[in-house]
């Protein structure tokens, strides 16, 4: 894709292979850069050329603003965000307390303590989910 074919179209953009992407519109062209303007209107240069990874996306649907977005951010996105960025800690941590839940569950089954049965028998996939995640995401599947 040609230089001049990049402005008005929303892209993503990394500089290093483990950053978290810039999502954006292409405003304009300016001596050798290309402005990016975020969904928070800050406007962020860059040259084509010194990014690891420059993608064309179709546009965001806009982001709202309500108490469910809030409680999403801040139980979801930021905890998510987090445990991505520090895998071996989190795995290392999941790895304990999923163990600990299991031996709780079997305990549970051989006393017949049907209720915490159910209940835990329902959260420990949910506490797998961030390790099977990251194992099927670093695994080469080709």
């Amino acid at each position: 894709m040609t230089v001049s074919e990049l402005v008005g179209k929303w892209v993503s953009i990394k500089w290093h292979r483990d950053d978290d992407p810039w999502t954006g519109k292409i405003l304009r062209e300016e001596r050798g850069f290309h402005v990016l303007e975020t969904a928070e209107g800050k406007e962020v240069p860059f040259k084509k050329d010194s990014l690891c990874n420059l993608e064309v996306i179709s546009e965001p649907a806009p982001k709202s603003s309500g108490f469910i977005a809030k409680i999403r951010t801040w139980m979801i996105e930021k905890p998510w965000f987090w445990m991505n960025k520090h895998k071996m800690f989190t795995i290392f941590w999941s790895g304990v307390v999923i163990d600990f839940w299991a031996n709780w569950y079997s305990y549970a089954i051989v006393h017949d303590w049907i209720i915490l049965q159910a209940i835990l028998g329902f959260f420990l996939p949910i506490l797998n989910f961030p390790f099977i995640h990251w194992f099927i995401d670093e695994q080469d599947i080709s």
